[in-house]
């Protein structure tokens, strides 16, 4: 008889309290339903920016972005301008499936967001999540190849991303299916006292099939009930005694503008512009380029039309890459090209300040402008943009688009909110509206384990034996990799047929 696991987190990608609770107030999502088990659940509230790298590094830290480093899936204030893209190694602090590990208990890891790439894990086994087209991304090597012999799910979750395939809706449901019965194989196969697994269906359905109402469409909530089905298949494969937890990182929402940040730092006159060195497919897309070094700097910092890009030489202040939710200044001695002084930095965010004060949206302002140390705390502040966006309204997204009006139309209707959820089965928690932080202490305190000093979040288990907290294992940010910037340009193309770019 094979081992049953101390404990499982199945992770839903970018499910929403609010719709969930409407489900059940329309009498749908059985699964959930008896998850709740006649409780009213409270949200998940994540941290800000509510996006998937950040969110997902919270959870398995116990820490805040100010903390572990990951404030979009880039670096945010790369000297070179470039973004590198963020991995495990970036983390500043040590991810619950490293502590487990210490402790002595097996853990699997089944796509869960920013844990490439994989390393050896004791008793263990990992399918990672690379941003790069890669085989290697799962420990042992042999998992792939025991999968695909097996009929089972094997592809790594960038392969298997939105295409702009107006049929994804029955794709991503063959996939959630799919993914349910490989993790099936596994329970039973590999055996290990921590199951973490990731659905990231239901997020790319949001944003690509939403609408433009605040209520989603109809291919929404299908998704919803799809994995609401999954789910319950999934669980009853479990004891009912083994504690599964049921998270996501962020909610949902409708996105009806996109305000191009860069666009209206040009107007202002905070970032200049210069012909570009080479040219931009007519169609305003990025052309395929053979050189890596060429095709690297046709970021967002190039625009369609006319062919321009920016520059940096006489560039003040920019938005570093999408979806961060920030501005971040052109410093001299921090930026290759850096231009702004200690003494100019005041003046040059009073300028940003008063620029973002005087935009105004149906009457609203869409953002209020504050310096990263009011929103952000921990070793690794630095690594944020200097300023924050703090939304006025949620349904208008910051973009680093140089090009078109201030104002535009959004690429995608569904665009993330704070909103995510939290349900258990097998451990009590406390009844209260929880961020995400708190998962990771309380995992720990279920397992009767450590929490390591100063996490941001704190246990929500009821049952838990108080135990004195571990030394905080804080890490340095590692360097580039140069594996994954060989490949960034498709990844920025996958990410970009997701709404991030």
């Amino acid at each position: 008889m094979q081992s049953k696991p101390k404990l499982v987190l199945i992770g839903i990608d970018g499910a929403s309290h609010t719709l969930i609770a409407r489900g059940l107030q329309q009498g749908r999502l059985p699964t959930f339903r008896s998850l709740a088990a006649g409780r009213s659940p409270q949200p998940l509230l994540t941290p800000f920016p509510p996006h998937t790298a950040p969110g997902w590094t919270s959870l398995f830290t116990g820490v805040s972005p100010g903390e572990h480093g990951v404030y979009q899936f880039w670096e945010l204030q790369a000297p070179g301008y470039r973004p590198a893209l963020s991995t495990v190694a970036d983390f500043g602090r040590e991810p619950l499936w490293r502590s487990l590990e210490r402790h002595g208990l097996s853990v699997g890891l089944f796509h869960v967001p920013m844990s490439h790439p994989p390393e050896p894990i004791a008793d263990g086994y990992m399918l990672t999540w690379p941003l790069t087209p890669t085989l290697g991304y799962a420990w042992p090597r042999s998992l792939i190849g025991e999968l695909a012999e097996h009929g089972l799910h094997y592809q790594s979750d960038l392969m298997t991303m939105y295409r702009e395939d107006e049929s994804y809706l029955e794709t991503a449901r063959a996939l959630i299916d799919a993914k349910v019965d490989t993790l099936l194989y596994l329970m039973d196969a590999r055996p290990v006292d921590a199951l973490f697994a990731v659905f990231t269906e239901l997020d790319r359905v949001s944003h690509c099939y939403w609408g433009g109402e605040e209520a989603p469409a109809d291919e929404v909530n299908a998704i919803y009930d799809h994995m609401d089905a999954a789910l319950g298949r999934l669980l009853a494969a479990i004891d009912d005694d083994v504690a599964v937890l049921v998270v996501s990182d962020h909610g949902f929402g409708v996105c009806r503008h996109k305000i191009n940040v860069n666009a209206l730092l040009a107007e202002a006159g905070l970032l200049a512009t210069q012909p570009a060195e080479a040219p931009v497919a007519a169609n305003g897309r990025k052309p395929h380029f053979s050189d890596v070094e060429q095709a690297l700097s046709a970021s967002w910092f190039r625009a369609a039309a006319p062919n321009r890009e920016v520059d940096f030489s006489r560039t003040r202040a920019f938005m570093p890459a999408p979806g961060c939710y920030g501005i971040t200044l052109n410093r001299a001695g921090r930026q290759r090209q850096g231009i702004v002084s200690d003494t100019e930095a005041g003046a040059v965010i009073r300028e940003v300040e008063a620029v973002l004060g005087d935009l105004s949206l149906d009457g609203d302002r869409p953002f209020e402008v504050l310096p990263r140390r009011q929103v952000y705390r921990g070793h690794r502040l630095a690594d944020a943009p200097d300023l924050i966006l703090m939304p006025g309204r949620w349904d208008a997204m910051p973009a680093p688009d140089l090009q078109g009006p201030v104002f535009d139309a959004p690429a995608q209707a569904g665009i993330h909110r704070e909103d995510g959820i939290l349900f258990a089965r097998g451990l009590a928690l406390e009844n209260r509206a929880a961020r995400v932080e708190d998962v990771a202490p309380t995992v720990l305190a279920h397992l009767g384990l450590p929490a390591q000093a100063d996490l941001d979040g704190r246990s929500l288990a009821l049952d838990a034996p108080r135990i004195a907290c571990e030394p905080a294992q804080r890490l340095a940010r590692s360097p580039a990799s140069a594996a994954i910037g060989a490949h960034q340009v498709e990844i920025e193309r996958r990410l970009a047929q997701l709404g991030y770019l």
